[in-house]
């Protein structure tokens, strides 16, 4: 129960750094974090599945896709390969 759980959280919080990206085009790494953290659905999600790990989940997911070439680093900016 409690893994698949994690599971579901995990897929929501990739949906909505990707969807962020998209809604964005391109943000500056710097900044992303915040953003995420300035969203209802970012903390609820974490708060629900991951006990309010914030920064640990961002930096997962975020270093999976970089990893995994879905987000990309270019000039400061974090973007993603996925079409709208």
């Amino acid at each position: 129960m409690i893994k698949s759980r994690e599971l579901v959280g995990s897929d929501i919080l990739k949906k909505i750094t990707v969807y962020t990206l998209l809604m964005h085009k391109a943000i500056a790494e710097a900044e992303f974090f915040g953003r995420l953290m300035d969203t209802f659905w970012f903390r609820e999600t974490v708060d629900l599945h991951f006990g309010s790990e914030y920064e640990l989940k961002y930096t997962d997911v975020i270093e999976n896709f970089i990893k995994r070439g879905i987000v990309r680093r270019r000039k400061g900016d974090l973007i993603t390969v996925v079409k709208p």
